[in-house]
């Protein structure tokens, strides 16, 4: 499930310039995890693996930005 959200996210194509809680939201919608939107310990550990795999977050509008 987490790699599932994490590709999603790493491969958005945000033309609408959604901010970074509007993407994160849409791909659990996508992924039919709508339960799990208030799961912070969910979006904390997200967070943390594309920390991991050399990305900074911009939040607005949305944009990762690889610094490793």
């Amino acid at each position: 499930m987490k790699e599932d959200i994490i590709n999603k996210i790493i491969n958005y194509d945000n033309k609408n310039n959604l901010s970074w809680t509007s993407v994160y939201k849409e791909v659990l919608k996508d992924l039919k995890l709508d339960k799990e939107i208030n799961n912070h310990d969910l979006l904390h550990s997200i967070v943390k693996e594309l920390t991991n795999l050399g990305y900074d977050i911009e939040p607005i509008p949305f944009k990762l930005n690889k610094y490793k």
